[in-house]
């Protein structure tokens, strides 16, 4: 479902990444059919500050657009590694493991109609995203909604530490996605001034 997830033609996206007392949330909308156009948004909120369009990434008629709380850039799609004709290419990790290694990463698995739950190994997990062992996870889980072979709904929560020489934090992550209008979106709405 990921893999056929990363290689659609279009869609809208929306969702957070919460830490402790921070929360990003975003939008992204993407057509790759012909020439790529996009858009990104990010809003930063800290305790009691909030910062809308703290970040807004565009991409169109093959230039990419920047605009980070009100200094921007301009340039061309190719200067960031992509070609404007193509989809962009997304790495699938779960493509490197064989069945079996990938069902070690879990120690409990539920259905319930289109909704799953998995809970991972911390351990292994912590093992993979930090080769250096400053990672420990007390949980990883990942509740996601599949329809037709398609991630709809995915929010991976994490609880553990990282220690590194003296210093130890808490880590307490929780990153939450919507796919809607998969494959139907025929139009991104690009700021007037985009240009400017």
């Amino acid at each position: 479902a990921l893999n056929k997830t990363l290689k659609v033609n279009s869609c809208n996206m929306k969702g957070s990444i919460e830490m402790k007392d921070e929360k990003m949330d975003y939008t992204f909308d993407i057509i790759q059919e012909g020439n790529l156009e996009c858009a990104f948004d990010l809003d930063l909120s800290a305790g009691n500050n909030k910062l809308d369009n703290f970040l807004s990434f565009y991409i169109k008629d093959g230039k990419t657009y920047l605009n980070s709380q009100g200094t921007t850039s301009q340039s061309v799609v190719e200067n960031i590694g992509v070609d404007p004709t193509k989809k962009i290419a997304v790495y699938n990790p779960f493509l490197d493991f064989k069945d079996s290694e990938l069902a070690s990463f879990f120690t409990s698995t539920k259905q319930e109609g289109n909704k799953y739950t998995l809970e991972m190994n911390g351990k292994k997990l912590a093992t993979i995203l930090d080769a250096f062992g400053t990672v420990s996870f007390s949980k990883a889980t990942i509740e996601a909604t599949i329809e037709n072979e398609m991630l709809l709904d995915l929010k991976i929560t994490i609880k553990g530490f990282q220690a590194m020489d003296d210093n130890s934090n808490d880590v307490d992550l929780v990153i939450s996605n919507t796919l809607e209008n998969i494959n139907t979106v025929k139009s991104i709405n690009f700021p007037e001034d985009l240009e400017n």
